[in-house]
């Protein structure tokens, strides 16, 4: 009877704590989709001719013989807005989970360069097609919960719309998960310690004797 009670503890030990790594997880998923829809609208916006402008309002004619429009750029209206949305999540599969050094968090980083001009540094990165199809439903599970708070957030141009979005109003990311760079460059990453750079040209050196002796067998046997 006590081997029972402690196998039925054990195994509720055992479930308590997948089930905090899961919803812990399913948090950093969330986070991840909304700095990833953030950082990607603002960017399509700003790819966008700002002179480009759109009417918006009621076309009907009033009593005076006016209408009820007016133009506003293109690139945050409604109609922009909104198909950026239908599509922003299929850029999911330009991001991979990387775990931060300081803080040992796991977020989520680009790892294509959107441009030849740009250059993405990637360190403690692991490319896995799960971790990408987590975060595409979770991007499209955040827009149809969100879309009205997205809306008004990029209609405007806001610097802070990442904190007022992910922290603020939906509470999807803590302060210090903004801090970690979707797009980290080389700057961002500290440099190797002397001994593990050093470790690395032991094994280099290694691999390349090993080769030469390689090469020379080869040569004997022929």
């Amino acid at each position: 009877m006590e081997r029972i009670k402690v196998l039925l503890w054990t195994i509720f030990l055992l479930s308590t704590i997948i089930h905090c790594l899961l919803a812990a997880a399913k948090e950093k998923t969330q986070c991840g989709a909304c700095r990833v829809i953030v950082d990607e609208v603002n960017w399509a916006i700003s790819q966008e001719d700002p002179k480009k402008k759109v009417q918006v309002g009621s076309f009907r004619v009033d009593p005076n013989g006016n209408q009820g429009t007016r133009e506003i750029p293109y690139a945050r209206s409604e109609i922009h807005l909104t198909e950026l949305f239908e599509n922003i999540c299929q850029k999911s599969k330009d991001y991979a989970q990387s775990r931060d050094s300081k803080t040992n968090n796991v977020q989520f980083v680009r790892t294509a360069a959107r441009s030849p001009g740009d250059s993405v540094t990637l360190t403690n990165v692991v490319l896995s097609a799960d971790s990408q199809k987590s975060l595409k439903f979770a991007c499209e599970s955040f827009i149809e919960d969100h879309e009205d708070d997205m809306l008004k957030i990029f209609s405007k141009e806001d610097g802070d719309a990442e904190q007022k979005l992910c922290v603020d109003i939906t509470g999807v990311c803590e302060l210090e998960d903004l801090s970690i760079p979707l797009a980290p460059k080389a700057d961002d990453i500290k440099d190797v310690p002397d001994e593990e750079a050093e470790a690395v040209e032991e094994n280099a050196d290694s691999d390349s004797d090993s080769d030469e002796n390689d090469s020379d067998v080869n040569k004997d046997e022929l």
